[in-house]
């Protein structure tokens, strides 16, 4: 055992001694010789800006036009001839789409709705009276259009008597 203390102390001393060598060296030799810089990596360039965009530029298309005269109108007689509370009428050449509303209050007691090259749509409408003897009572809130017919009338069938209507209101469109 004591023969194995010994060789690792010996062990040790050799390294100790050759570590200051080394140590030693190194810095004799730093001092005689000039230093390299190391080069840091190269830094690559910010990305080129995005083109800029030209602006968008519409298309040269003539706009759309009815070919035919729009109307509606609005009678407080089953004619369908005179005594228009409301109506609109839509030149032929007119830029389409062309739309609006139309609002008629139950004061004003239409009976007839005649339409000419125009859709009748989101139409609100309610009426009460006498059909053949045979009290009738209708609402109707309904997004479609109305009927193919260009006239479209309430309480004006042969038998309707004391037809009152609640109002009507409705969007409208040119359709060419």
């Amino acid at each position: 055992m004591k023969s194995s203390v010994i060789i690792i102390s010996i062990v040790v001393i050799v390294l100790i001694i050759g570590c200051v060598f080394v140590i030693n060296a190194n810095s004799k030799r730093s001092e005689s010789e000039t230093r390299k810089s190391i080069d840091p990596p190269p830094i690559a360039p910010a990305p080129a800006p995005a083109p800029a965009r030209a602006p968008y530029v519409r298309p040269n298309v003539p706009p759309s036009v009815s070919k035919n005269d729009a109307t509606i109108s609005i009678y407080d007689d089953c004619d369908c001839t005179s005594n228009e509370i409301n109506g609109v009428r839509i030149p032929k050449g007119n830029i389409l789409p062309a739309a609006g509303f139309i609002s008629i209050d139950k004061d004003q007691q239409w009976k007839c709705i005649k339409r000419d090259n125009m859709y009748i749509r989101e139409i609100e409408l309610a009426y009460s009276g006498i059909k053949n003897g045979s009290p009738v009572s209708h609402s109707e809130k309904d997004t479609t259009t109305i009927g193919d017919s260009p006239v479209y009338t309430v309480g004006c069938d042969p038998g309707d008597t004391e037809f009152r209507t609640d109002g009507l209101k409705f969007n409208w469109s040119v359709i060419e």
